[in-house]
């Protein structure tokens, strides 16, 4: 009879040690995960790895950056020119800044957070982007002019660090009334993929910014504008983005279509934005997955198949 009565008590005190311990462990994996918070920050204008660190840089121009190994503390914290940043090699990243009617190419240490040099990009009246191939070996300044003519003028302009300067730019022009460019990516060997539409259906343009030759050209009449694009690691194979929620994948010798694959699942749906643009695809160091959005979930794909091994709200 004693016996029975003692066994409620030990049942409620296993539970109270076994919830102890979930409550623990929960604690545990959360102090696991570092808070990397920025106080009064503007937003997030470049996010980048850059010599075993995470840096973002914000886009007033306020740069932080913290170790990968050690993420609890913050290693910089100083002002670059402005949010449009690509990391560089070593410890060095570029950042586009103003200066009066000029602007520039600011190179900064990433170690003392100091300014090393000044390149002239381009003009007060041009609108100007930073690109940088896989590799980071390739850095490139994309020069948007004004609209002349219904015509729309990209400059994709090589810097040549060591000699400190631009390389004469290699242009592309776009009827402003039916195509449209939407991103671009640099491989390691100089070649440009530029994404984009041409009367609302997919193009793809391959340009050589070597000898500033346009190689291929391709448009996909069943296939939505192209929103995002990157090249993979052995040089192959372009991937890219539509408004639909596809990777397709492209051969970068010459353009023709591969594969095909949509990131949804059979009958997702976005009930708030109706929006299924794929945007910030990038490929892991290793070649072997792909990263992108479509907002409000990341997505990981499999960089042969293109199938979808993980999702992320």
């Amino acid at each position: 009879m004693a016996a029975s009565k003692k066994k409620p008590f030990v049942f409620f005190f296993l539970a109270i040690v076994v919830v102890s311990v979930f409550m623990f462990v929960l604690e545990w994996q959360k102090r696991r995960v570092p808070s990397l918070t920025v106080a009064a920050n503007k937003g997030i204008g470049s996010l980048f790895t850059l010599d075993g660190r995470l840096v973002a840089v914000y886009q007033d121009g306020r740069t932080c950056a913290w170790d990968w190994n050690v993420p609890e503390i913050k290693q910089a914290d100083f002002v670059a020119g402005s949010g449009r940043a690509i990391p560089l090699t070593e410890s060095s990243f570029a950042a586009i800044s103003r200066n009066e009617d000029r602007r520039l190419l600011s190179i900064y240490d990433l170690n003392t957070g100091k300014k090393i040099k000044d390149l002239t990009a381009g003009w007060e009246d041009q609108d100007i982007y930073l690109q940088n191939s896989n590799g980071y070996t390739m850095p490139i300044v994309v020069r948007r002019n004004p609209e002349r003519d219904n015509t729309v003028e990209y400059e994709f302009v090589v810097v040549n660090l060591d000699a400190e300067l631009l390389r004469p730019p290699v242009t592309v022009k776009l009827d402003a009334k039916t195509q449209t460019l939407r991103d671009y990516a640099v491989s390691d060997a100089g070649m440009l993929y530029a994404v984009g539409a041409d009367n609302e259906k997919a193009r793809l343009l391959a340009v050589d910014l070597n000898t500033g030759q346009t190689l291929w050209s391709q448009r996909w009449a069943d296939t939505k504008e192209l929103t995002t694009v990157t090249v993979s690691v052995d040089r192959q194979t372009v991937w890219v983005g539509d408004r639909d929620g596809q990777l397709l994948a492209v051969a970068a010798a010459d353009g023709h279509l591969l594969k095909k694959v949509s990131l949804l699942k059979p009958g997702e749906k976005r009930t708030v934005s109706n929006d299924y643009s794929v945007l910030n695809l990038v490929v892991s160091s290793d070649g072997r997955r792909l990263g992108c959005t479509i907002a409000p979930i990341a997505y990981v794909a499999d960089a042969e198949t293109g199938d979808v091994t993980h999702r992320f709200s």
